[in-house]
């Protein structure tokens, strides 16, 4: 009996339809065993110049789509026809109410326009109001200060700290009494003049809930007990800001310190684990999410606020970062956007419910490619949990120096968001996902009073604040960065931890890590 192959032409006599036709087209197409020489060149030239390369091109698409650089494959033939983009669902007039009232983005300037100290930069004061708690609470000199040259920290070990809030007074009251300086001018003020003459009010009680409510969130492609392996290993090494800089930035697996070259050893030999430690020590921390409680401090004019005890005005704060040394590597397996969008995702889910406000991420002072990060973060939108009910987003950054968008400052971000609401217009789950985001870029609105201003008036839902922070405080053993250096004026992680609460979030004070519920993967 003779063999018939998959190859093997099955032409049909007498064809009947035209699709009798085309089958009968294609076998002899492919049938060269009964063509002539002339006609099996010019198949096999064919088949080199027609289907060779549109093979190629499907797999080159496939893995571009899998790998994530590319968001849609290309099936146009049995693709839905592109709808209009539909209007944008209307704002609440109660959001409207809260946006009418709070205040553009200024800087972090403090001083009341047309005095000595309008213009000044927040964070160019010896003594900011954040100092001002901290004396309130433990007495003077209870932290490293501004223009001393070293990070902040408290002058006190973590287990102290911690038993003087247990020994603090019911309520604490905050003043501005004595004097302090600003960078660039000679002598001192009184901090009555830079901060005003309110009173600030807080409880012990209060105090210790911001430690308790501290949680760390592990994105999914970082497992639980890797990070807890590794963060211990970094504690009992010493090291509090993370090895390596923007320029040469180190990979997991070239931690050398003596806990931290153990453990990468033992993951060395896990397959689950390998391509974790080929990213480098600033994207692994990106996929790392801590939370906490947060109380803001000041007026948007920068002085000390009223505040009475048991005001219930604690928004969360989500600290989070970007990919620090962008540029300093070719990408590994996992890709960037694979990194920012599980570091949104994460960053969503521990938001949990309620509104979610948003600076821009990653495209400050380490220049990070708009595309990049406004594409990773509408791809996690589409999945933001169902209980969360607005994304504002103020998608104003400094200026992007290289790339596509080289030149933007922030009007791309609706680009982004149209485009994603035409892909997904079929997909009402996604669309009504996008359709929580409020692009704040005409108001150009302060995002952290924003907060401050929907936790008032909506004090029974969950308010949260994305703090583009840095991987020394999510993975590192840092808070506040680099807030002593006189006069950061465009970071935010340093203005935030000026004017509120979360400098008491060292970890070994919170003692996160004694509490397995407070440590968790997505």
């Amino acid at each position: 009996m003779a063999t018939v192959s998959f190859f093997t032409p099955e032409y049909i006599g007498n064809p009947q339809t035209f699709g009798d036709k085309v089958q009968n087209f294609v076998e002899n197409y492919f049938d060269l065993k009964n063509s002539s020489c002339i006609a099996t060149a010019l198949k096999v030239i064919s088949y080199a110049t027609l289907i060779i390369p549109a093979i190629m091109l499907a797999i080159k698409t496939y893995l571009r789509y899998s790998s994530g650089s590319l968001e849609v494959p290309i099936l146009t033939c049995c693709a839905m026809p592109p709808m209009p983009l539909a209007p944008q669902v209307p704002i609440p007039a109660e959001i409207t109410a809260v946006l009418d009232t709070t205040p553009q983005f200024r800087g972090y300037l403090i001083g009341e326009p047309g005095t000595e100290l309008a213009g000044t930069n927040l964070t160019a004061a010896t003594i900011r109001p954040a100092n001002l708690l901290f004396r309130a609470l433990f007495g003077d000199g209870a932290t490293t200060m501004p223009g001393s040259g070293q990070l902040f920290a408290f002058t006190q070990d973590p287990e102290a700290i911690r038993a003087q809030i247990q020994d603090l007074d019911d309520e604490i009251t905050i003043t501005t009494e004595g004097n302090c300086r600003i960078a660039g001018r000679d002598g001192e003020i009184p901090l009555l003049q830079l901060y005003g003459d309110n009173e600030f009010r807080i409880s012990r009680d209060e105090i210790q809930s911001i430690l308790d409510s501290q949680k760390i969130y592990t994105a999914s492609i970082f497992p639980r007990e890797f990070y807890l392996r590794l963060k211990r290993a970094m504690q009992e090494d010493g090291i509090v800001t993370l090895p390596g800089n923007d320029g040469a930035p180190i990979k997991v697996s070239q931690l050398n310190t003596p806990h931290c070259r153990q453990v990468v050893q033992e993951a060395a030999n896990n397959p689950d684990l390998r391509d974790l430690l080929d990213l480098t020590i600033y994207q692994l921390g990106s996929l790392v999410v801590k939370t906490e409680d947060y109380i803001l401090l000041t007026n948007p004019d920068g002085a000390l606020r009223e505040r009475n005890v048991g005001d219930r005005d604690t928004i969360r704060l989500i600290n989070a970062c970007g990919i620090r040394g962008l540029y300093a590597r070719p990408e590994g397996t996992i890709r960037n956007r694979t990194i920012m969008t599980q570091a949104f995702r994460t960053a969503l889910i521990s938001a949990e419910s309620g509104h979610v406000v948003f600076p821009a991420v990653g495209m400050g002072v380490w220049g990070g490619d708009p595309e990049l990060y406004w594409k990773s973060f509408l791809d996690a939108v589409i999945e933001a949990p169902e209980e969360i009910e607005h994304i504002f987003v103020n998608p104003r950054h400094q200026r992007t120096p290289r790339g596509r968008y080289a030149g933007q400052t922030g009007a791309e971000f609706q680009q982004f968001l149209d485009e994603y609401r035409r892909r997904h217009a079929y997909n009402p789950e996604a669309l009504a996902n996008l359709d929580k985001i409020i692009n704040l870029h005409d108001r150009q609105t302060d995002v952290l009073h924003l907060s401050h201003q929907l936790k008032r008036a909506f004090p029974d839902k969950t308010v949260s604040i994305f703090n583009a922070s840095d991987p020394d405080v999510t993975l590192g053993n840092h808070v506040g960065e680099y807030v002593n250096n006189l006069n950061h004026p465009n970071t935010t992680e340093e203005n935030y931890t000026a004017i509120g609460t979360n400098g008491l979030c060292f970890e070994k004070i919170t003692d996160v890590h004694a509490h397995d519920d407070r440590i968790i993967q997505t």
